[in-house]
């Protein structure tokens, strides 16, 4: 089973690369590409978190009757 999820990992690791070109820079290059997709992500992850969650919260409570406590 260790098995089949590490070749799962690897197939999907090789679509990554080769989707997002990483698999033609240099080692150096692709560490800062992946730091920088790691970034975004996070800091994407934080906006909906901080900022899209309670405003959904605040237009979503009216309609199914909520109140704030």
């Amino acid at each position: 089973m260790l098995e089949q999820i590490n070749k799962f990992i690897e197939y999907w690791w090789f679509r990554y690369l080769m989707v997002t070109e990483l698999y033609i820079v240099e080692k150096w290059e692709r560490v800062t590409m992946h730091v920088i997709l790691l970034i975004l992500f996070l800091l994407v992850g934080y906006f909906n978190f901080s900022v899209v969650m309670p405003l959904v919260s605040k237009m979503i409570r009216p309609v199914f009757g909520w109140h704030a406590e």
